[in-house]
């Protein structure tokens, strides 16, 4: 019997350095991490909404996700007084994904 072809869009195995490893370690950054994957896209004030954590305890938490390569700034949000960041994750490879933003 003949193995079935792999779909190109069939999930595949992450490969994690220690570092980032070491960034998800965290509650509210594996919970940051999921709500990306979850909404795509989400400022830090969405991101606050959706967790029911305050903003301010989350900067230091997308820093550091970032610092690892998990996150990244993807748009910037005119709102008046300052912009704000738009986060995504980098983990995700669903097929409605943007290729961009994939984790080869």
């Amino acid at each position: 019997m003949s193995q079935p072809l792999a779909s190109p869009h069939a999930p595949r195995a992450l490969e994690l350095t220690p570092d980032q490893l070491g960034a998800m370690a965290s509650s509210p950054r594996l919970a940051i991490l999921q709500r990306l994957d979850i909404d795509g896209r989400a400022t830090v004030r969405e991101l606050g909404e959706r967790l029911g954590r305050p903003v301010t305890a989350l900067y230091h938490h997308l820093e550091r996700l970032e610092e690892a390569g998990l996150v990244q700034v993807v748009e910037r949000r005119s709102t008046g007084r300052r912009p704000e960041a738009v986060y995504a994750c980098l983990l995700y490879t669903s097929d409605a994904a943007d290729d961009s933003l994939r984790v080869d």
